[in-house]
């Protein structure tokens, strides 16, 4: 069960990245926006917030 647990977190926390990154290259390249701009926006910030809340998860499993 926790090995399931821990995949799960793991998968869920590599999607999130995955999302953050491609926001972010088209927040940059697409949009023409500067890197300030992009640790200000509501969207960027929450993909950052949920990957650490992922780690966290993720660390507190490793150490059960």
């Amino acid at each position: 069960m926790k090995k399931r647990n821990l995949l799960t977190v793991c998968n869920e926390r590599r999607s999130v990245n995955q999302q953050k990154l491609n926001y972010a290259e088209e927040f940059l390249l697409f949009r023409g926006k500067i890197q300030e701009e992009l640790y200000s926006d509501k969207t960027f910030l929450t993909l950052i917030d949920k990957e650490k809340e992922l780690v966290q998860e993720r660390d507190k499993l490793l150490n059960e």
